[in-house]
């Protein structure tokens, strides 16, 4: 046993060797398989994306903040840009957001345009044929995989033949699963379609499609909705402003009522020892804004001759100290 843990101990450590048929040969950790990255098609001809406010900040600062720190790598810069980013201020982010929301409407309008035009039916056409001569590519490298060797497939045959049942024992399975089957008319036909054929894969192709569909209605959806929600924002800043207006409003106006309840007040007193003749009703507190407005009417006729008491009105508004209201 002690034997045994101490190979398996040295087997272990020997991580730049590996035996094959039975010599050891060295591994080189420089040389390493890495999967290729699938490209995915684009259309040249299609909207570009839009910017987000963050990647709008990072493009406007990180040629300012490189040339101040040309040491530092480039992670490093996007890290502490992305901090920076953290700490601003909603005003100061409002510039970029504003930006960015507003290439985000202009790409979606551009991008449902788009979508209207021969170039993207073409493009489409041309993604669903490369999906189909991958799909052709995968299947055929699985098939190659599961595809056991002559010998194994031999033993496997044998081993089946062995296991198989008779066919009166086959018979009578039958029909007891026949007879604990439901009959139901509903059942689904589509689940018997056998797999790798023309029709299964013409089914997957439809299902592929349908879910396309709806996951470009959702995206759609979800832009409308981030769209309405700004407007929403919109609306409750300008209620805001508003309700913030009408209140500086309704202060203004109770200034003005409190000086105009004070004008009146001094007239009455100083109109108060006035003798008015009989036709003329003399000023109280209901009637005074009618007797000034009769009054300034009296004022601006060019009569030869006036009144005493017109006189008398006049001496005594030229006298009176407004700066008691």
């Amino acid at each position: 046993m002690e034997s045994q843990n101490t190979e398996s101990m040295d087997i272990s450590d020997q991580d730049d060797t590996f035996i094959e048929n039975g010599m050891s040969k060295k591994v080189d950790k420089n040389i390493v398989k890495r999967k290729k990255r699938r490209k995915c098609l684009r259309d040249k001809t299609a909207p570009r994306p839009p910017h987000s406010g963050y990647i709008r900040f990072l493009n406007d600062r990180r040629e300012q903040f490189r040339s101040e720190n040309p040491n530092l790598p480039f992670a490093e810069i996007t890290k502490v840009l992305a901090t920076e980013w953290n700490q601003l201020t909603a005003d100061k982010k409002q510039h970029y957001l504003l930006a960015a929301e507003q290439e985000r409407v202009k790409y979606v309008e551009e991008l449902a345009a788009y979508r209207k035009t021969d170039a993207y039916k073409n493009f489409i056409q041309r993604k669903l044929k490369k999906k189909k001569v991958n799909t052709h590519n995968q299947e055929d490298q699985e098939l190659k995989k599961e595809k056991p060797s002559s010998d194994n497939k031999l033993k496997k045959d044998q081993e089946i033949k062995k296991e198989r049942p008779s066919s009166d024992n086959k018979f009578k399975k039958d029909q007891e699963i026949k007879k604990d089957m439901p009959a139901s008319d509903n059942i689904n036909t589509v689940y018997d379609i056998p797999i790798y054929s023309d029709d299964f894969l013409n089914f997957n192709k439809g299902r592929d499609s349908e879910l396309r569909y709806l996951r470009k209605k959702v995206t759609d959806q979800g832009q409308e909705v981030s769209v309405l929600d700004k407007h929403i924002e919109n609306m409750q800043n300008g209620i805001v402003n508003l309700m913030a207006n009408t209140e500086k409003l309704k202060a203004g106006c109770s200034k003005y009522e409190q000086y105009l309840i004070k004008l009146r007040s001094l007239l009455l007193d100083a109109f108060a020892d006035i003798a008015f003749p009989d036709t003329t009703e003399p000023p109280t507190n209901e009637n005074i804004d009618t007797f000034m407005v009769n009054l300034i009417t009296l004022l601006s006729n060019d009569n030869a001759t006036e009144p005493s008491w017109i006189a008398n009105i006049k001496q005594v508004i030229s006298n009176l100290d407004f700066s008691q209201c």
